[in-house]
Formats: structure tokens, sequence, C-alpha cells
């Protein structure tokens, strides 16, 4: 335990560097890549929502692929934003 301090004392630079590059990876890899997976997945449940509706059941399927398309869209971006991302 020591020993381990006294590495640490004399390596203050490089242990700041390393904390330093870990929290930079964390904020801009890890966590960019964790929130866009999550909202992907919100953004399919609120479009799985949105079949389930009696007005969306009576359009022609051009019309909800494409009314699925924007809703999915739209979800997702609008999640980015609450979460900081865009």
């Amino acid at each position: 335990m020591k020993k381990l301090k006294n590495i640490l004392n004399d390596n203050k630079i490089i242990v700041v560097i390393i904390v330093l590059v870990i929290a930079w990876f964390y904020w801009f890899q890890l966590r960019p890549a964790s929130i866009r997976s999550s909202c992907m997945k919100i953004s399919r449940e609120n479009t799985a929502l949105l079949g389930t509706t009696d007005s969306f059941e009576q359009l022609e399927w051009s019309k909800k692929i494409e009314v699925q398309n924007e809703t999915m869209e739209k979800a997702y971006q609008r999640c980015l934003h609450d979460k900081g991302l865009k």
C-alpha cells in the first residue's frame, strides 16, 4: 500500500493525465453512444404505440410508413435534445 502511494505521489502528472483521458473517453464516446442507443429504443417504442391508434389503422400502407418514419425521427431528435446531444 505504501509503495502505491509513493508511486502515485511521484507520478501525479501522469495520474492526472490518465484520469483526464478516461473522463474524455467517457464523455465523448461512451456517453453519447449510450444516449443514442436509449433514444433509438424510446423512438421505436413511441412508433409502436402509434400503430395501436384507430386513426392510424385507417391510413393506407404508404401513408403509414411515412407517418411512422416521421414519428420515429421526431421522437429520436426530441430525445437527443432532452438528453443534451442536440
